[in-house]
């Protein structure tokens, strides 16, 4: 519900009238993935430790998959390379287990949070979410999430990332090239720009 409140809240902003803003129907395909009936945007949106996130592709040119991820829930980095080996490639291990030696404890978490949150942001995109095979979604030469965005490449699409505050990772897969805009909106200040609209 705030994630389409909150894709509500971004057209507002980028110039959608009022009366589009209520027309708004909302719906998910057979795997989950939301879109809006009879409109051209597409849109993915997330939500994790008290954020929300939202991607918006506003010509509709791309799909388009988001994900925020915890470093958090990483608990132990060896114990969650046991229990999610499945999800990654023998490369893509080889590649984790170099770098993750080299890192901090608390780097080691975001680092591994950062390969979770790409390969569901790309499910995501592909519009299967946790039903799609991770595995095949192979992430390599992927650097540590730092406040600047990164871009990295899979397949034929684009993953953007990047270290937000409160040490939260979030991925954006489209196959526009570029960097995407993160822009930070308070919750208060949208509450009160929806409330008060005539």
């Amino acid at each position: 519900m705030i994630g389409a409140l909150l894709v509500r809240y971004v057209l507002l902003q980028n110039n959608w009238s009022a009366e589009n803003w209520h027309s708004l129907a909302f719906q998910t395909g057979d795997l989950g993935k939301p879109y809006v009936e009879n409109s051209k945007f597409k849109f993915n949106h997330s939500d994790e430790k008290h954020i929300v996130a939202v991607a918006i592709d506003f010509q509709g040119v791309s799909e388009i998959g988001i994900d925020l991820a915890n470093p958090e829930d990483v608990g132990d980095p060896r114990e969650f390379l046991v229990h999610f080996r499945p999800i990654f490639s023998d490369l893509e291990l080889e590649q984790i287990d170099a770098t993750i030696s080299a890192l901090p404890p608390g780097s080691q978490q975001q680092y591994l949070s950062l390969y979770w949150a790409l390969k569901e942001s790309y499910a995501k995109f592909k519009g299967v979410g946790l039903h799609g095979n991770l595995q095949k979604y192979e992430f390599l030469n992927v650097s540590p999430p730092t406040p600047v965005p990164q871009q990295i490449s899979v397949a034929d699409e684009r993953a953007v990332y990047k270290l937000l505050p409160h040490d939260t990772i979030c991925s954006v897969v489209s196959s526009r090239t570029g960097v995407p805009d993160f822009v930070k909106v308070d919750g208060a200040d949208m509450i009160d720009y929806v409330t008060n609209m005539h």
